[in-house]
């Protein structure tokens, strides 16, 4: 596993920790089913299967022989933090339990450094219009102003991919759509924007190869807060 690879993990799980702490129930027209993933995915020896999740997606983890079945419901995920001078946010999909990885994120990161040390990691709503507007395209990368997809074996964790360490030269990743998400009149500490993308791209494990993510979509919630 390559080290780039493994600090981008160890990030996210962190980053996860702090976005699972439930700070307000979302109302009932604030829906996870509004968000999903489906794309066509390619392994290493070609094989071709769908890759889709979707919002309130039940899923059934059978810990121990001796433990009954946990049934687990697919939720939208979203945080941020601050590495190396750089603001990231992702958003993704998932229904954790504190064991398994992420079946799918995206994770964007704002084009400018941060040069104050007192900058907070949470982004406001200017910040994710900066980054999400439509025909916006996103370079593959770990620079400021790139962005990372991820996925995983879910739940089996067997494999985690992420395009970090690949060529990805060939491939895309646009917005086609950005709406606000959330009801600000109701005073909630924070609010998002619903962002819909078009996607190809080739997956590294630093291990085993290239795997690749084509004809994809998705549907992501982004988290912003207002100070």
């Amino acid at each position: 596993m390559s080290p780039k690879r493994f600090s981008l993990l160890l990030l996210l799980s962190a980053s996860l920790w702090q976005s699972c702490k439930k700070e307000v129930d979302y109302p009932a027209d604030i829906r996870p089913r509004d968000f999903y993933v489906r794309a066509t995915l390619v392994e290493g020896d070609g094989t071709e299967r769908p890759y889709e999740y979707r919002g309130e997606d039940t899923l059934t983890l059978s810990p121990l022989p001796s433990l009954p079945d946990l049934v687990l419901e697919m939720e939208y995920l979203s945080n941020y933090y601050i590495q190396d001078s750089i603001r990231y946010l992702w958003g993704g999909l998932g229904a954790w339990d504190g064991f398994v990885p992420l079946p799918f994120f995206i994770q964007v990161s704002h084009p400018n450094r941060v040069t104050d040390p007192f900058t907070p990691p949470e982004w406001q709503k200017e910040d994710l219009e900066e980054v999400f507007f439509p025909g916006k395209e996103f370079r593959y990368g770990g620079a400021p102003g790139d962005a990372v997809i991820g996925i995983a074996d879910y739940l089996n964790g067997a494999w985690m991919f992420n395009t970090l360490t690949s060529d990805n030269s060939d491939s895309y990743l646009r917005v086609l759509e950005v709406s606000d998400y959330g009801i600000p009149e109701l005073g909630t500490p924070y609010f998002g924007k619903k962002v819909r993308f078009q996607f190809s791209c080739r997956l590294s494990n630093g291990d085993s190869g290239d795997w690749r993510l084509r004809d994809g979509e998705a549907v992501l919630f982004f988290r912003y807060y207002q100070f």
